[in-house]
């Protein structure tokens, strides 16, 4: 079980550390473009990620607090998209605090109770899963929205 943080912990440095020199390369008019009204920029969908790293951060403390279950909310993620106005953010900015919040979050995975691992999260009207998926999915979807990041527009 300490085997899956560690390597949960530097599988996300390495995706963290990979994007960022990969952000250098991407103009800052593709970071404000948007593809269409209703979607989200570059920039907007690393505001998405900063708030997943917010939102997990907790259930990744919190779950530890739990014997067996541990009960939280969903967010909306269009509305703290929206609310955060991550559109009017500059992009290096994003980028710093994304980089930073994850950094810390590679310490918190790698400090994780093993014993720990097996409490399932009740997460909003999800069905129940464990706080070993809760944080290896983080960096899976993390790696999804860096995609979409890296895509060109």
């Amino acid at each position: 079980m300490i085997n899956i943080l560690h390597e949960t912990s530097e599988k996300l440095l390495q995706t963290i550390n990979d994007a960022r020199q990969r952000f250098m390369n991407i103009p800052p008019e593709l970071w404000d473009a948007k593809p269409a009204a209703n979607v989200w920029s570059k920039k907007e969908i690393l505001g998405h990620l900063v708030d997943s790293a917010a939102n997990n951060h907790l259930r990744f403390v919190r779950g530890q607090q739990a014997d067996t279950t541990f009960v939280t909310h969903g967010y909306d993620q269009d509305f703290f998209v929206n609310s955060q106005k991550y559109q009017d953010t500059p992009a290096a900015e994003l980028i710093e605090l994304w980089y930073a919040y994850n950094r810390q979050l590679a310490q918190v995975i790698k400090n994780v109770n093993p014993n720990k691992l097996k409490v399932m999260c009740v997460i909003g009207t999800h069905e129940p899963m464990t706080l070993s998926f809760v944080i290896t999915d983080y960096v899976t979807h993390m790696q999804h929205h860096l995609e979409e990041i890296f895509k060109t527009n």
